[in-house]
């Protein structure tokens, strides 16, 4: 890695893949360390990478991950892998099915002709490459639902698993008007 992509690498703000993103998406991402993980399950994800990392002396791999010991997380997971020319959603909890409407099998490449699946790939390269977990939060409206918001967690696995992406994405509840 160049001297030159260095400090994007630590600082997803500078990252132009990460930019286009958060145009695309009108999301916020953040370093995990520097964002208030707001969800139990995000910081949850979170806490079994800082201490799988710490285990492994780098970036965890994910057969450091038990679905036993975090059954709560299972409908909200997701993983992503890279393929040709992007990423394939390898596992998608039925929490992540309903918010996004993508099963198993979707693939985000660099060349989709759909925008945000384009910037998606680009952000997941992000990821893959930083060594270091992003969140993400924001609203999102799709054809299967209306405006909701959420926050997700997205982090880098490491060893035979270098290129795949351990994450969950939680729905937030909406604050509702003001009642007298």
């Amino acid at each position: 890695m160049s001297s030159s992509t260095v400090p994007s690498a630590r600082d997803p703000g500078r990252d132009p893949r990460v930019a286009a993103y958060c145009q695309a998406s009108g999301r916020d991402v953040v370093r995990a360390d520097e964002a208030a993980l707001s969800t139990p399950a995000v910081r949850s994800l979170w806490d079994w990478w800082q201490a799988a990392r710490g285990e492994a002396a780098g970036i965890p791999e994910r057969h450091r991950f038990d679905i036993a010991a975090y059954p709560s997380l299972a409908p909200n997971l997701f993983l992503v892998e890279r393929c040709d020319g992007g990423f394939r959603l390898r596992l998608a909890g039925e929490a992540f099915v309903e918010m996004f409407g993508r099963r198993k099998g979707h693939e985000w490449r660099a060349e989709a002709p759909e925008p945000l699946a384009r910037t998606m790939a680009g952000y997941f390269d992000f990821v893959a490459e930083s060594g270091w977990p992003l969140r993400s939060s924001g609203r999102l409206k799709c054809a299967w639902a209306d405006w909701f918001s959420f926050e997700s967690l997205v982090c880098p696995l490491g060893g035979e698993d270098r290129g795949r992406l351990l994450g969950v994405a939680v729905k937030l509840p909406e604050e509702g008007p003001a009642t007298e």
